[in-house]
């Protein structure tokens, strides 16, 4: 059964705790639908992309992070409220260019930027920071995670050595909060 049509490719999709509710950006529109049915949907401020998209659990709140095409200005997250329909804004310090979002509870957001190691954990609905930290990765990152519930985030340089930090608190890349080792390393 169809859940919805976008224009453009799709380039990031969430769904909430259950899978009822989804949303999907196109570079354009954000196209929110409860299952079977087509929902609301919202376009993306113009001069803008949207580089990642998440859910709250209840499928409430739908963000959506982006970035401004052309010259250096700070990500912003933008916040739908399904139930009321408003959507608010809020320019991000720490997470440049966020290409994942958790949405852990329906009181918070974490962005996440896996190729330089920057997040942000943002409240909802007054968007106001609750924290954030700039690991730098480096250059050499093959593949990079942040945790569903936004606690965790790490990356892999395909070294033996899989670090993992807390989204709490500011770190460096030196110091990762935990270490996992490959196997055979």
């Amino acid at each position: 059964e169809l859940a919805t049509r976008l224009n453009g490719t799709i380039t990031a999709i969430a769904t909430d705790a259950d899978g009822s509710t989804g949303a999907a950006i196109d570079g354009k529109t954000v196209q929110i639908w409860p299952a079977g049915q087509y929902g609301a949907s919202f376009r993306i401020p113009a001069g803008q992309q949207p580089t990642a998209v998440g859910i709250s659990p209840s499928g409430r709140f739908v963000v959506v992070a982006t970035q401004v095409a052309q010259g250096f200005h700070p990500s912003e997250l933008l916040l739908f409220d399904r139930v009321t329909g408003r959507t608010s804004h809020v320019a991000l310090r720490d997470s440049e260019e966020p290409d994942s979002i958790a949405v852990p509870t329906d009181t918070q957001i974490v962005t996440f930027n896996g190729g330089g190691g920057s997040w942000e954990r943002v409240s909802i609905p007054g968007l106001k920071r609750i924290g954030g930290s700039a690991i730098g990765f480096g250059a050499h990152d093959y593949a990079a995670a942040l945790s569903a519930d936004g606690r965790f985030i790490s990356y892999t340089n395909a070294g033996p050595i899989l670090p993992v930090w807390t989204t709490s608190g500011s770190h460096t890349v030196a110091r990762p909060s935990l270490v996992a080792q490959t196997e055979g390393s």
